[in-house]
């Protein structure tokens, strides 16, 4: 990973970053994503131990590598199996470390599912978000209650509070 250059200060700069601060403030959370010119997530997976620690997008674009990986790290735990992720996901989980702190890891619970692996989940939908790579389940040592606030602040997709996760998607917004 790159480390992020330093621009030397100027007021010029100042006075234009206040102005976008404002700006950002007065936005929906869902399109302060969108304004962000370079966007990282921190996660760690709950059942393997590996971690997603990657800038995603930078410039403009959604960094291919990234994505790859990302669906690498999100894959069915079961099979191994591995799909492509929605990269609004990632976005998704970028406004919720915003609010939470990008110091603490969102912990992933379950990403991409096969479809043999969803037939075996009792009570999942047969055309769960999962199985197209448009579903995290996520976990936060915050709590799940801080967690589900947060996720409900961004106001995009699907969003579910159950026992032990908080379930995102990135289908139609509703929530359960």
């Amino acid at each position: 990973m790159t480390p992020i250059q330093a621009r030397p200060f100027s007021r010029r700069g100042f006075l234009a970053g206040a102005g976008a601060c404002a700006l950002a403030a007065a936005m929906p959370r869902v399109l302060r994503a969108e304004t962000a010119t370079t966007r990282g997530i921190t996660m760690t997976h709950q059942r393997n131990g590996e971690t997603f620690a990657e800038i995603y997008y930078d410039a403009g674009e959604y960094l291919s590598g990234a994505l790859e990986r990302f669906a690498s790290f999100a894959r069915d735990i079961h099979s191994g199996a591995t799909h492509e992720m929605d990269p609004r996901l990632l976005d998704l989980i970028f406004l919720i470390q915003q609010e939470l702190g990008r110091d603490t890891p969102v912990v992933l619970t379950n990403g991409f599912r096969a479809p043999a692996t969803n037939r075996r989940i009792a009570g999942a939908s047969a055309n769960s978000f999962h199985l197209h790579g448009q579903a995290l389940d996520i976990t936060h040592p915050a709590g799940s209650g801080a967690l589900h606030r947060a996720a409900a602040g961004v106001e995009f997709g699907g969003l579910g509070r159950y026992r032990s996760f908080v379930h995102v998607d990135t289908g139609p917004r509703r929530s359960w």
